[in-house]
């Protein structure tokens, strides 16, 4: 028995799935076993496995798609049935460094005290740049890449972090054994993150090394899909309502309560019915204890409509907009001239700046250099012609004062408020969130309870 199992998850990626087993067969290291859990894959990524690889890896096929939780939960169950000391878990859409395999099994070899371990994971379209070195919790309860779009210069060789993505991730089997396997119920997205704080929990520490290096084939979504909205949603209630030590659970319930109603505020007023709908559902099953794969009708088919932004960019030729500076106005700027670029609206946008100077120069610095060449900056006080609309950037327009209703504002979000329709729609929020409140308080508080009392069960179990 060799002394590490490898483990790549896969549905429906055939090309990369094969690509990916390439590297892991080109490893320096081959002490080592290759399998895949295919989940029941239907463009015959499994059948390809066998064929080209039937000598070199074995293919573990689940007969239906239990996601990647349950993809690697089947993976885990099988390593541990087997004499392996390690056990690796990776995406189907890797490409895995020649060394990495060998670089992470001698830092386990001499770092007992670390229960998983993940490289640097770079992007596979920029190769310069970080998807992430492990993952670290914000104040607001989300996930953030540790120097995600960072270039790979300059940077730690090794970084205890709040969790490793299975991305790719080495564990000792040794820990496992004592944290337990992956969380299958939740289908996808937050069980890594689960994982690792699992194995923290049981005295091991979560490592990421900079010295193993795998490219992932990332797609930084600008509006994520229905589909990761909703187990997002649902999975980082569950997990922060589970973890949480008690003193921080009020802040959290209130960030939540305001965050979910939040979203699905906004997006119906950004007329995305589909995917407030969506996050809505998401929310209804966490109350209700659903978990597993979303049962039918809880992520909506995709349904765009033109919201008011989208409406101001067609309607005009180009826009004022007074910016004086502030680094949250930039960063609203030049997501909304992101937005128009993807429109292939770069001829539409009029900038008046105070300092033109400086504004070029933070731009640079932004945006790694690269300034926008087809927009056309206006300098200070140059009439643009009287048809043009004025622009005020903010912070959020749901913080706007009573009494500023005439004018158009766009937040960092890029909501933007166009009419008086918008401006009577966005002051009626505190309204809807208080009814939302009364509506949900306390099944929120009452479904805290509930896990939270499951999880000292299993603890004493």
């Amino acid at each position: 028995m060799s002394t590490t199992g490898i483990y790549v998850c896969n549905y429906n990626k055939r090309e990369y799935v094969v690509r990916c087993v390439e590297s892991l067969l080109k490893q320096s290291y081959q002490d080592r076993d290759i399998y895949v859990v295919d989940n029941a894959s239907t463009d015959g990524s499994a059948e390809a496995l066998k064929e080209r690889f039937s000598k070199q890896i074995s293919v573990i096929q689940n007969e239906e798609n239990v996601g990647g939780s349950g993809g690697f939960d089947a993976a885990i169950q099988d390593a541990l049935k087997k004499d392996y000391q390690y056990l690796v878990l990776c995406d189907n859409d890797v490409w895995v460094g020649e060394d990495t395999i060998q670089v992470m099994q001698e830092y386990m070899e001499a770092h007992p005290d670390v229960g998983i371990l993940g490289p640097k994971v770079l992007q596979m379209e920029k190769p310069e740049l970080i998807q992430d070195f492990g993952g670290s919790i914000n104040e607001r309860y989300r996930l953030v890449g540790n120097y995600s779009g960072r270039r790979d210069a300059d940077l730690p060789d090794e970084l205890e972090c709040d969790y490793i993505s299975t991305c790719t991730a080495m564990a000792r089997i040794q820990a496992v054994r004592q944290f337990g396997s992956m969380p299958k119920e939740n289908f996808i997205y937050w069980d890594d993150v689960e994982w690792s704080k699992r194995c923290q929990n049981s005295g091991y520490k979560t490592v990421a090394i900079g010295r193993a290096r795998v490219w992932h084939n990332f797609a930084e979504a600008e509006d994520p899909s229905a589909f990761v909205r909703y187990y997002m949603t649902r999975n980082q209630l569950k997990f922060f309502s589970k973890f949480l030590p008690s003193h921080e659970i009020p802040a959290f319930y209130e960030c939540m309560l305001d965050e979910i109603h939040a979203k699905c505020f906004m997006l119906l007023f950004k007329k995305r019915y589909d995917l407030s709908e969506t996050i809505h559902n998401a929310w209804e099953d966490f109350l209700n204890g659903i978990e597993g794969k979303a049962g039918e009708g809880k992520i909506l088919p995709e349904s765009v409509e033109p919201d008011s932004l989208s409406e101001l960019l067609t309607e005009h030729s180009a826009l004022l907009i007074e910016i004086n500076g502030k680094q949250e106005e930039l960063l609203t700027l030049l997501r909304l001239i992101n937005r128009i670029k993807r429109e292939g609206r770069e001829n539409q946008l009029s900038i008046q700046v105070k300092d033109m100077e400086r504004f070029r120069q933070n731009v640079a610095d932004y945006t790694n250099g690269a300034l926008y060449d087809k927009l056309e900056f206006v300098p200070w006080g140059e009439s643009c012609g009287e048809d043009i609309p004025a622009v005020c950037l903010c912070e959020d327009i749901k913080r706007l004062q009573p009494g500023e209703a005439g004018k158009v504002f766009i937040d960092r979000f890029l909501n933007c408020i166009a009419s008086k329709e918008d401006y009577q729609y966005i002051q009626a929020y505190e309204a809807s969130y208080q009814k939302f409140r009364r509506k949900y308080e306390r099944a929120f508080e009452k479904r805290i309870q509930e896990l939270r009392e499951k999880q000292v069960k299993c603890k004493t179990d």
